[in-house]
């Protein structure tokens, strides 16, 4: 399903010519962006989780629906680690980043401009979840991806934060299972201070990406 997403760009890319890798923007990025985009995924988590307990404190999701997405999530088995890991860790985070903020709000940049482009590629992302109870909170994380793809001028900061952020949804949907792991069920609703806190951190992290875009990101 990941790759029904990217593969007609890129068969797209291909048949008119276009640079996969300008419009990828598949610019590398230097160890210290590397860990840079690690804390913006922690970051954007907490903020993004805080978000979602907000959105869904006026519309809550049905609790057999919820039950329903955590069964997906849960990993009884090695198969099961390695299927759900390699979809919702590998598979979303490089191929939704490769398609929205690549692809998709790339070619908004040229025609819409960089606001506009990151707020209608954000939208789509939300759409096609196909869950009106996140919208917000996704809405929310694709305009934080979005931004980070532009200031950092490459796709591969916003592919580790977006598998940090999915990696520590997927521990948190597990770990309250394991007895020595229980106090992680706290991190399902994020402290007010640690939200600000990280929302604070996420900013200036940013900020500080933006000195790291390579001058050939420019043009």
């Amino acid at each position: 399903a990941e790759l029904t997403i990217i593969v007609p760009a890129l068969v797209y890319l291909h048949s008119t010519g276009f640079s996969v890798r300008e419009s990828l923007r598949l610019h590398p990025v230097g160890w210290p962006v590397v860990g840079l985009s690690i804390l913006l995924g922690l970051t954007l988590s907490f903020v993004a989780s805080s978000v979602d307990t907000l959105s869904e404190s006026f519309l809550p999701m049905p609790e057999d629906l919820r039950r329903s997405l955590e069964s997906l999530l849960t990993m009884e088995s090695m198969s099961d680690v390695i299927l759900i890991s390699l979809s919702l860790v590998f598979g979303a985070a490089v191929c939704e980043e490769l398609f929205f903020r690549g692809f998709l709000q790339t070619a908004l940049e040229r025609t819409k401009g960089v606001r506009s482009a990151v707020v209608v590629s954000s939208l789509v992302f939300g759409i096609v979840h196909f869950n009106p109870w996140w919208f917000v909170s996704i809405l929310f994380a694709g305009v934080i991806l979005g931004i980070i793809a532009f200031v950092s001028g490459s796709v591969y900061p916003g592919i580790i934060a977006h598998g940090i952020n999915n990696s520590l949804s997927l521990f948190i949907a597990n770990a309250t299972r394991w007895e020595e792991y229980t106090w992680v069920s706290d991190l399902e609703t994020i402290p007010l201070p640690l939200a600000v806190a990280s929302a604070v951190i996420l900013t200036l992290g940013i900020i500080r990406l933006q000195r790291h875009k390579p001058p050939a990101s420019d043009t």
